[in-house]
């Protein structure tokens, strides 16, 4: 199957599934954004929309686990 492909909602950079996956962009409320922008529109949004843009943020990504796990 095809992978998701969305745009960011301020910026209309492209944005695929895994960069959700890699913490690179964010869902906030119905909304996509990139990374950069997700962090301007912080102040614009809804509380609850916010701590979901921080939350997501403070995740590790699924880069740095794959990352740790070939050190070992």
């Amino acid at each position: 199957m095809g992978q998701e492909i969305v745009y960011c909602c301020r910026c209309q950079n492209r944005i695929v599934g895994a960069d959700f996956d890699k913490g690179d962009a964010y869902r906030v409320g119905d909304k996509s954004a990139c990374g950069k922008c997700a962090m301007l529109m912080l102040p614009t949004v809804p509380f609850a929309e916010q701590q979901q843009i921080l939350d997501r943020r403070s995740e590790p990504s699924t880069r740095n686990r794959t990352r740790s796990r070939r050190r070992c």
